[in-house]
C-alpha cells in the first residue's frame, strides 16, 4: 500500500478557522475562474475605530506574481482613495448610515487584485477604537482519495475504474469555485495538500471487518457496511493521527482549515463531521480527540456517478444550516412578525394560523413546503430555503422532479377507502369521496407526540394518467392538491381538486372547505375504462388544466383560497386507477434580496428544481416540451 502527495503544502496564515455561509446558484458549475496573473488578493480586512463621519480600516496584504505598489480603497463598488500601507480613514461618511468597503491591491504594471472580503461599517459618535473582527476568509484544506485496486473477475482494476467513479481533481475544482463565486469572492480554498491511496479506510470497530482488495467486491455484494457494526462507520482517529497526513500538528498550528475525504461505497463516512475541543453536530457525529487544540470539519464527499460538485455544496450547505440554527441563529432576535401554522400534523384538530415572532435566520431559512407560511413563504415571498428543505421542496431532501411509478404506495396514506397498487396503478374502489394524501419520511413531534408530515408545494406543474369505469353522472375521481387541513369522512378536507367524470364527459375543477364547491368544467370526450393523462399549472391563484395533450387549457381559473399543502388523490362513486404522478415544483422567489443585503432590490422570478446543477435530466416529458420563452404559457408537442 502507497499513498501519492499530490501536491506540496502551502500552507498559509495561522488564524482560528471558522466557518462561512456561502449562497448556492445552479448557474456557476461551468464558470471558471480569472488567470492568477494579477496581484494576490487583500485579506482579512477589518474595522479598527470608528467615529460619527469616518472609519479606520485594517488588512493583510498578500505578495502576488507582480510586485504589490499600493491598494485601492472601494466603498460600495467605487474607488474612494489609495494608499501604499495596510490602513486607510474614510472620512466624510453619515452617521448611523452602513456603507460596504473593500480593498484590492496594485502592481508596478497596474493590474489589479481580486477585492479583499467585504467589510460592513457603521459610523457611529463616541465610539472610538473598536476590537477588529479577524474574519478568516482563505482556507486550506487536505484532499484523502481513497482509490485502492480491487480483485474482480476481470482482472485487478482500480476501484474509480471498475464502478465509474467521478474525477476528483475535477469535483475539487468545481468546488472551489463554486464557494468562490457564490460568496462573492470571500471564501478561498486552496489545497495544501493532496493524497491518492491505494487502500481502504479502517472500520471504527477494531473486530469488524475492514475492506481489502480481496474482500470488498464480495462483502459489498452482501450489503455489509461499516455502520452494521455496533461501533459504526471509519476509524476517524486513524486518519487524524496518521503520520502520513501531518492532520493534527496542522490543525493545531492553524495551517489546516479542512479535510476533505474522498471515499467509496460503504465506508459510512458522514456528511461532515467536526473533531477537537467541544466539538459539535454539524450534520454529522463528533470525533473526540485530545489531541486537537482547534475545532476542525471532515468532510465526506462522494464521488459515485450520481455524486456530483452539488452534493459537495449541499453536504457545505447542511453543516453551515446546523451550525447557524444551533450555535448562532438560536440568541438571535426575535423581530420579524408572520403567522405560520401551529403544526404540520394533519391530524392535529388544534391545527390553526397563529402569530409567531421569528428572528432572522429562520426568516431566512423559511420555505413554502417547509414552513407552510401562507403570508410570509406563499407564492411571492419565498426565501432562500433550507437545503433539507429547498424553496420548491415537496419533501425533505427534494432536490428534484417527483415521480411516482406505483410499484408500491408506500408513501402514501389511507383516511378512507380501499386502495392498492396493482400493474403500475394505483387503485381504489369506489366510495364517497374517499381519499389518500402523500407523506413525507421524516419524523416530527408536537403535543400529539410523534408525526410525519405531508409531502407539500404550493405552484408546481404536475401531470397523472387517471382511469375511471363509473357509469353515472354523478362518479369522478381525480387529483388532491393544496390540502391544509384533512379528516376521515367525505370532503372533510380543505385545498382543491380536479377530476375526470367520463360518463358525463367532464372534466372538473372543485375547492373543498370541508364541503364541495365546483369552480369550474369543460366538456371533453373521455371513455370509461381508458386512460387520461391531466396536466395542471399552479402559480399563485391561477389554475390551469389541460387533458391528452392539448395545446390549450380546458380550465383556466383564478382561485386564491389554497396557498399551500398536501397532495393525493381521491374517488366519488368509481372505482379508479391511477399512474405516473410527476410533480415540479415552483416557487415565485424574491431570495436574491438577501445577496444584496443590505440594500437588496431584485425582480421577483420563477425557480424550479429543472434549475440544479445540470448533472441529470429532471425534465417532465410525458405530456408536452418547454416552448420558448415568447410562447408564454403555450406548450408544444415533443418531437
Amino acid at each position: 500500500m502507497n499513498a501519492k502527495e499530490s501536491h506540496q503544502a502551502q500552507f498559509g496564515p495561522r488564524w482560528p478557522a471558522i466557518l462561512v455561509l456561502s449562497g448556492l446558484s445552479s448557474g456557476l458549475l461551468g464558470a471558471g475562474l480569472q488567470a492568477e496573473s494579477k496581484p494576490g488578493r487583500p485579506s482579512e480586512l477589518t474595522l479598527t475605530a470608528k467615529t460619527s463621519d469616518s472609519v479606520s480600516l485594517h488588512w493583510s496584504g498578500t505578495p502576488g506574481n507582480g510586485t504589490t505598489t499600493g491598494y485601492e480603497v472601494l466603498r460600495d463598488g467605487v474607488v474612494i482613495g489609495a494608499t501604499t500601507t495596510n490602513e486607510f480613514t474614510p472620512t466624510g461618511l453619515t452617521v448611523n448610515q452602513p456603507v460596504t468597503f473593500r480593498v484590492r491591491a496594485v502592481d508596478s504594471s497596474g493590474k489589479r487584485s481580486d477585492p479583499s472580503n467585504a467589510l460592513l461599517a457603521t459610523p457611529q459618535s463616541a465610539v472610538g477604537p473598536v476590537a477588529p473582527l479577524r474574519v478568516k476568509t482563505q482556507y486550506h484544506a487536505v484532499v484523502i482519495n481513497y482509490d485502492p485496486y480491487i480483485n474482480t473477475p476481470e482482472g485487478r482494476v482500480r476501484i474509480d475504474d471498475k464502478y465509474g467513479y467521478r474525477n476528483v481533481d475535477q469535483l475539487v475544482e468545481q468546488y472551489r469555485r463554486w464557494l468562490r463565486q457564490s460568496s462573492g469572492g470571500q471564501v478561498v480554498w486552496t489545497v495544501a495538500r493532496r493524497f491518492d491511496l491505494d487502500e481502504f479506510p479502517r472500520a471504527a470497530d477494531p473486530g469488524a471487518p475492514t475492506f481489502t482488495a480481496e474482500n470488498y467486491e464480495n462483502l459489498r455484494a452482501q450489503g455489509y457496511d461499516y455502520w452494521t457494526n455496533p461501533v459504526r462507520g471509519p476509524d476517524y482517529i486513524s486518519i487524524l493521527h496518521d503520520p502520513r497526513f501531518g492532520l493534527v500538528e496542522g490543525i493545531n498550528s492553524g495551517e489546516v482549515d479542512a479535510v476533505w475525504m474522498f471515499p467509496m461505497f460503504a465506508t459510512g463516512f458522514w456528511e461532515t463531521s467536526m473533531a477537537g475541543p467541544d466539538a459539535y453536530w454539524v450534520n454529522g457525529g463528533t470525533i473526540a480527540d485530545p489531541a486537537l487544540r482547534r475545532r476542525v470539519v471532515i468532510y465526506g464527499f462522494g464521488k459515485e456517478g450520481h455524486q456530483g460538485v452539488g452534493y459537495m455544496c449541499e453536504n457545505t450547505a447542511h453543516m453551515t444550516e446546523a451550525i447557524l440554527r444551533d450555535h448562532i441563529g438560536s440568541d438571535w432576535p426575535r423581530t420579524t412578525e408572520t403567522r405560520v401554522f401551529a403544526t404540520l400534523n394533519l391530524d392535529n384538530p388544534g391545527r390553526k394560523l397563529v402569530p409567531a415572532l421569528v428572528n432572522d435566520w429562520t426568516h431566512f431559512t423559511q420555505a413554502e413546503a417547509a414552513s407552510w407560511d401562507p403570508e410570509l413563504v406563499a407564492p411571492g415571498h419565498s426565501q432562500a430555503g433550507l437545503s433539507h428543505f429547498p424553496p420548491t421542496a415537496l419533501y425533505n431532501y427534494d432536490w428534484s422532479t417527483v415521480g411516482y411509478d406505483f410499484q408500491n404506495a408506500n408513501a402514501f396514506r389511507v383516511y378512507d377507502g380501499t386502495w392498492w397498487t396493482e400493474n403500475g396503478e394505483y387503485r381504489v374502489r369506489a366510495g364517497d369521496g374517499v381519499k389518500t394524501l402523500a407523506f413525507d419520511g421524516l419524523g416530527m413531534r408536537d403535543n400529539l407526540g410523534d408525526y410525519h408530515p405531508p409531502a407539500a408545494f404550493s405552484d408546481g406543474d404536475v401531470e397523472f394518467s387517471i382511469r375511471v369505469s363509473g357509469d353515472n353522472a354523478s362518479s369522478h375521481a381525480g387529483f388532491l392538491f393544496r390540502v391544509s387541513e384533512c379528516r376521515v369522512g367525505s370532503n372533510q378536507l380543505r385545498g382543491y381538486y380536479v377530476g375526470i367524470n367520463a360518463a358525463g364527459d367532464r372534466l372538473i375543477l372543485a375547492r373543498l372547505d370541508d364541503g364541495y364547491t365546483e369552480l369550474a368544467h369543460a366538456v371533453r370526450a373521455l371513455e370509461r375504462g381508458t386512460s387520461h393523462r391531466v396536466r395542471l399549472e399552479i402559480r399563485g391563484p391561477d389554475l390551469r388544466v389541460y387533458v391528452d395533450k392539448e395545446l390549450e387549457p380546458a380550465i383556466s381559473q383564478t382561485d386564491g383560497a389554497h396557498i399551500t399543502g398536501a397532495f393525493g388523490f381521491t374517488t366519488y362513486g368509481t372505482d379508479a386507477g391511477f399512474a405516473n404522478l410527476t410533480i415540479v415544483a415552483h416557487t415565485p422567489s424574491g431570495s436574491d434580496d438577501w445577496y444584496r443585503y443590505p440594500n437588496g432590490s431584485s425582480v421577483l422570478r420563477d425557480i424550479s428544481p429543472l434549475e440544479w446543477s445540470g448533472e441529470g435530466d429532471a425534465a417532465m416529458d410525458q405530456f408536452h416540451s418547454r416552448p420558448t420563452a415568447s410562447k408564454g404559457i403555450g406548450w408544444i408537442q415533443p418531437c
